[in-house]
């Protein structure tokens, strides 16, 4: 129905139609299809704003494809994404066109999404001003690029991550099936979830096939969620853990009403079962379910069934596959299958996962075997009804508040200090519960610096990550100075080790 509501924007309540939304995609279309390649790409660094799809759509139906950059990437960050992805434009806002300017090259075309723009930059108005696209190109390619997300990835700066169009196809077939969940016609999600990450940006989607409005907020901040739960009476609500932590315990949250909340879904970390307890009866929503998934096979490959009494007890699973998908559970050192309730590596197969990293072929090698199984890196199991349990990591990623965070990225900066010989960064649990891990560096120090102050030097660090990367990668677990790091005779860093010195 065109003129249900497609987005509404969840600080000043204005609502895009489905009707507006498609005319607006499709004059963006029109617009690019003038301006790009078929098969080039498009930068779109926009925080959630109630146009995001525009760009990321349009772009893809006039035959290019979007990088979703992350519009907090420092400039050494957002100097390494454009120069692995090499877009031919990027559509931005004020929040980001600085960092951008700063490192993009000189003939690099911005669109800006502002009402005042400099001499130079597009005025995104001008694209939604332009003609419809007229023919729009054949779709004989669907192994070609569509989307290019970021991961962390275990080493170095993030990795763009490229998914076809038969991923997302796939994908989204996958989420049709009612076991995805209740989203139907008529009602309505809150979209505070980044855009740029796949979680969110599915969950988008998700409302767009099945005919819901999607209620974008730019940032987590209690109350304006709560407002708009309140006001837009939300019924869908796509969670990641400290959110949820939050909304179980701040009292602020009985000062309005929630009610309308019908499912909650929590995913991109674990969620503990007394979270998971606290936010059912603080939400009166008998279950609250916690998915998994990845960004390197689009978005989610596990979660819970509507089945309320196959949930309950199973309380603290990730749910089973989502149809479509295949998974198994093996020895991380022999690579041999396990059986039911033995813990090992999960591996994922499906026809999302994705076509590989960008530019990094030993990556994808390591991640996506030549079977088509992705490595998930996480340690868990599957019980005797094919429930599945996450117990550990086996990648070195950190995830905090849903973030991911490379250590060895971090180590890489650290080393650059004059004073610093080696280090080893590690996951340590964050104070705040539902916060997930925080950084923790080991440091060796050269000999000539054995006797500088400590404090002093731990600033110095910790100004050196701020000034590089992006704010949640700080080491909010602090620095420990050691005489030696434990290593292999190879020269590894023996995490396990490491870990006994927390």
């Amino acid at each position: 129905m065109p003129e249900s509501p497609a987005v509404i924007d969840g600080l000043t309540g204005q609502v895009t139609t489905r009707g507006q939304l498609a005319d607006q995609i499709l004059r963006v279309a029109g617009w690019m299809q003038g301006q790009i390649e078929p098969g080039s790409t498009v930068g779109v660094s926009l925080p959630n704003l109630s146009s995001y799809l525009l760009p990321v759509l349009g772009c893809i139906h006039a035959g290019g494809n979007a990088a979703l950059l992350n519009p907090i990437y420092t400039p050494s960050e957002t100097e390494h994404a454009l120069k692995l992805t090499k877009p031919s434009m990027v559509v931005t806002s004020q929040f980001s066109i600085d960092t951008l300017k700063q490192v993009a090259d000189k003939d690099m075309r911005f669109v800006l999404l502002s009402p005042e723009c400099p001499d130079g930059v597009i005025p995104f108005m001008d694209l939604l001003k332009s003609d419809k696209i007229k023919d729009a190109p054949e779709m004989t390619d669907f192994e070609g690029t569509a989307l290019m997300p970021f991961s962390s990835g275990t080493t170095g700066m993030p990795k763009a991550i490229c998914l076809s169009h038969k991923n997302c196809v796939s994908y989204s077939i996958m989420e049709m099936d009612p076991m995805f969940g209740t989203l139907d016609f008529g009602k309505n999600m809150l979209g505070l979830l980044p855009m740029f990450h796949m979680y969110g940006f599915t969950m988008a989607l998700d409302c767009l096939q099945k005919g819901a409005a999607y209620t974008v907020l730019p940032r987590f901040e209690l109350e304006s969620m709560l407002k708009a739960i309140q006001n837009y009476k939300i019924t869908h609500l796509p969670i990641v853990p400290p959110i949820a932590a939050v909304l179980a315990k701040h009292p602020v949250v009985d000062n309005f009403d929630i009610s309308s909340i019908e499912e909650v879904l929590c995913a991109a970390a674990p969620l503990s079962v007394q979270l998971q307890n606290e936010l059912s009866a603080r939400t009166n929503v008998k279950f609250i379910r916690n998915g998994y998934g990845m960004s390197e096979i689009v978005a989610a490959a596990m979660v819970p069934p509507p089945d309320l009494s196959e949930q309950m007890m199973r309380a603290g699973s990730i749910g089973v596959l989502l149809p479509g998908n295949e998974a198994r559970i093996v020895d991380p050192e022999s690579g041999a299958d396990l059986d039911c309730n033995e813990p090992g590596e999960i591996l994922v197969k499906s026809l999302a996962v994705m076509k590989g990293y960008l530019g990094d072929a030993g990556s994808t090698a390591a991640t996506v075997d030549k079977d088509g199984w992705i490595h998930t890196g996480d340690i868990g199991y599957y019980d005797d009804k094919n429930w599945f349990y996450i117990t550990d990591r086996l990648k070195e990623l950190i995830k905090y508040k849903g973030w991911q965070i490379a250590p060895a990225e971090l180590e890489d900066i650290i080393l650059t200090h004059p004073g610093v010989a080696d280090c080893g960064v590690l996951a340590v649990p964050a104070p705040q519960e539902g916060d997930g891990d925080v950084p923790r560096a080991f440091v060796v120090l050269k000999p000539e610096f054995s006797s500088v102050d400590k404090d002093a030097l731990t600033e110095e660090i910790d100004t050196l990550i701020e000034t590089k990367l992006t704010s949640y990668k700080k080491l909010r677990g602090g620095v420990t100075y050691v005489v030696q790091l434990p290593r292999s005779l190879a020269g590894k860093l023996l995490r396990k080790e490491l870990k006994k010195l927390c």
